[in-house]
């Protein structure tokens, strides 16, 4: 498997924590153009039988090393290690998604378009201008502890509850000061392979970086952004992570299905999230269309 996974110059970097049937299909689908690299969440009951399972297949690589709470620091964490693994595979070019995230493009049109692109960086970044408190300041001026409370478990309305009167409590005292993030954005990405480098040597140079990230509320989602706009990559940075997806009333962001499928084929986005098992209708039409 190695040698196969280094002809791959095109790696999907993958976090996935349910519906692990499911991902294994699209691994199947995806690992004939990418070498896949999942991070199967340790709390999944499937979890080790997933792993087992995605690494028989050929330009997969697949481990669990983490439990990740919704919010918690270590999501960076599993994304580093399969950066780490990506690198030293000799990856060039590197797409970072969510296992609910499907390629809605023909793999070759996505390679074609970042080889004609080879520096540039697509995420999304939102700058702070000092006018939206609870996308960045809340966030960071008081100590949270998602890696251990699970908001989107058991009781998460109480720990919601305590985590706000907490925040609100230690605001007042001033017991977390000197931390500003600039920057935020979606952790989900496509960086080429002297970016990666770049991250994974600052995390190296400065580990106090994750230190307060993991006190953050989100902290995944000033990871990239703080490293990249304050690095000499920000020049290249292009504000589009090419991810469909919709926010509002269907949720946050909402679960795609097939009455979506004409907005899907008139993106230009490669991948769009979220879809599920349950729609993986959604999938198999747009890869028909697209030939794949």
């Amino acid at each position: 498997m190695e040698n196969i996974m280094k002809q791959r110059k095109h790696a999907l970097i993958i976090t996935a924590y349910q519906e692990i049937d499911y991902l294994e299909e699209l691994c199947k689908a995806y690992s004939s153009n990418f070498v896949c690299y999942v991070h199967v969440d340790k709390k999944c009951s499937q979890a080790q039988e997933a792993v087992e399972k995605l690494n028989r297949w050929n330009n997969v690589f697949a481990i669990s090393q983490y439990q990740i709470n919704w919010g918690s620091y270590k999501h960076i964490l599993a994304i580093l290690a399969l950066l780490q693994k990506a690198v030293e595979d000799e990856v060039q070019f590197f797409h970072i998604i969510s296992a609910n995230t499907i390629l809605i493009k023909n793999p070759q049109k996505l390679i074609d378009f970042f080889e004609q692109n080879p520096e540039s960086i697509f995420m999304e970044v939102k700058k702070n201008t000092g006018q939206s408190f609870y996308e960045f300041d809340y966030r960071y001026t008081a100590y949270f502890f998602q890696h251990i409370y699970n908001l989107r478990g058991q009781n998460h309305k109480l720990w919601k509850r305590i985590e706000g009167w907490g925040a609100a409590l230690q605001r007042k005292m001033k017991l977390r000061t000197g931390i500003r993030m600039d920057y935020k954005g979606y952790i989900y990405c496509h960086l080429p392979r002297q970016v990666v480098l770049y991250v994974l040597d600052y995390v190296k140079q400065n580990p106090q970086y994750i230190k307060e990230l993991k006190y953050c509320s989100i902290g995944e989602e000033f990871f990239f952004q703080n490293i990249i706009m304050g690095s000499r990559y920000a020049s290249k940075v292009i504000n589009d992570p090419l991810i469909y997806d919709e926010w509002g009333d269907r949720g946050n962001p909402a679960f795609l299905d097939m009455t979506d499928i004409d907005k899907l084929c008139d993106t230009n986005a490669f991948f769009a999230r979220k879809v599920s098992k349950e729609h993986k209708e959604v999938f198999e039409v747009l890869r028909r269309k697209e030939g794949f």
